[in-house]
């Protein structure tokens, strides 16, 4: 039989483990709280554009949805590498969500045509989405990225969903198509940018410096 004392010493330890879980979330929402905003700005200023955007063509919508998709891209890797900081980076689905997006922007800047908008716009946000879905999923018990994983499957289903969407819009031209992306783009930046806010206030918190 175990004694009192090594029942209390376990009981210590557990409470200490405790506090020490928390005090790695306030970290990793310390950390990443920038790379958060930064992405839901992004969001907020190209769906911004998109409504005030009256008769939008072909070549610029498709510079558009490169650059919302290069400076997300930039977004999600400025976001891993604040994660890598605390060793928390690991896993293919970061690189994924950010380097895709990235490519496919570059691409659609370099190569403004119309009948690339939609296929590569396409292809870069649902398997972003998926990919940003499924890290949030696997990850969700570490306790450290527990408000993390639950905002990346929501990002996720945004992106996936707006991907999939896109398509069924091309036939109504431009305006229709870059309606789709700002509207996504909109329900993204509010949910970033209130996740990020949320994590600056915790991470940034007298208690959570103290602890």
């Amino acid at each position: 039989m175990r004694s009192p004392a090594h029942h209390g010493a376990h009981a210590a330890k557990e409470g200490k483990e405790h506090v020490s879980g928390n005090q790695s979330v306030q970290q990793v929402q310390a950390q990443v709280f920038g790379a958060v905003l930064a992405r839901g700005i992004v969001a907020a200023v190209i769906g911004a554009i998109t409504v005030f955007w009256q008769a939008p063509q072909a070549v610029g919508a498709t510079i558009l949805t490169g650059a919302f998709l290069l400076l997300s891209g930039l977004a999600m890797g400025y976001l891993r590498m604040r994660l890598a900081r605390l060793g928390l980076d690991r896993g293919a689905g970061l690189l994924i969500a950010a380097l895709l997006p990235a490519i496919a922007g570059i691409l659609l800047i370099v190569l403004p045509s119309a009948g690339l908008l939609v296929p590569v716009a396409t292809t870069a946000l649902v398997i972003a989405g998926v990919s940003e879905f499924v890290l949030g999923w696997r990850r969700r018990d570490e306790d450290a990225l527990r408000p993390l994983t639950k905002d990346w499957r929501i990002s996720g289903v945004i992106l996936t969903v707006t991907g999939i969407i896109l398509p069924l819009f091309t036939s109504l031209g431009a305006k229709a198509v870059v309606g789709v992306l700002g509207g996504g783009a909109l329900i993204l930046a509010v949910q970033l940018l209130l996740a990020g806010l949320s994590y600056r206030h915790d991470g940034l918190s007298p208690a959570a410096n103290q602890a």
